[in-house]
C-alpha cells in the first residue's frame, strides 16, 4: 500500500463527482437569447468536455469567441449553481480519500471561480481545484499536483485564490 502521505487522488469535476447539465444548458439557453442565436442546448448539454469556444464555435465567428466566452462564465453563478447536482457517492469518494490520509484533486475544463462555486454550493470537500485544463494538459496536472503534494499549498496560492485551508494551482 502506498504511503498515505503520498496518496493523491484526482476527480474529474464534471460528469464525475456533479452533474452539471441543466446548469450548463440554463446558462447556454441565456446567451442563445442573448445573442439571438438558435443552439441546440440539450445536444449540446449532453457533450460537456470540449472546452466552451470550442462548442460555441460552429455557432459563432471566431472573432466573437472570447467575449462568448466571458459572457458565459458571467452569467454561470446566477443560473448554473442551484440546479447542479452530485452524482451519487461523490462526497463518499472525497471522505474515503481523506480517511486513508491522503489528499483529493478535482481537476476541470471549467473556468475555476465557477468550479469553486459549485464545491462551496454542495460542500465537496478537495484540497485542491485545478480549473481551464482539458485533454492531456490533465495528466501533466495531476502528476504535478501529486509531486507538489503539500508544496502546492504555498506555491500556487498566490496565483490563483483558494478556499480556505485548500490548494489552489493552475497548470
Amino acid at each position: 500500500m502506498p504511503d498515505p502521505a503520498q496518496l493523491v487522488v484526482g476527480f474529474d469535476l464534471d460528469m464525475t463527482l456533479i452533474d452539471t447539465r441543466p446548469g450548463f444548458a440554463a446558462t447556454l439557453s441565456v446567451l442563445a437569447e442573448e445573442t439571438g442565436t438558435v443552439l441546440d442546448v440539450e445536444d449540446l448539454s449532453n457533450r460537456l468536455g470540449p472546452p466552451l469556444d470550442l462548442m460555441l464555435a460552429p455557432h459563432y465567428p471566431a472573432e466573437d469567441l472570447p467575449g462568448l466566452v466571458a459572457r458565459f462564465r458571467a452569467h454561470y453563478p446566477a443560473h448554473a449553481i442551484a440546479p447542479t447536482g452530485t452524482f451519487p457517492g461523490a462526497h463518499a469518494a472525497l471522505d474515503a480519500v481523506r480517511r486513508h490520509g491522503g489528499r483529493s484533486v478535482v481537476v476541470t475544463g471549467k473556468y475555476r471561480p465557477n468550479a469553486a462555486l459549485h464545491l462551496e454550493a454542495l460542500d465537496l470537500d478537495a484540497d485542491a481545484l485545478v480549473g481551464e485544463v482539458w485533454g492531456s494538459a490533465r495528466a501533466r496536472c495531476w502528476s504535478s499536483t501529486a509531486r507538489a503534494s503539500t508544496s502546492v499549498t504555498t506555491s500556487m496560492t498566490s496565483r490563483v485564490p483558494a478556499r480556505p485551508g485548500r490548494s489552489a494551482c493552475r497548470c
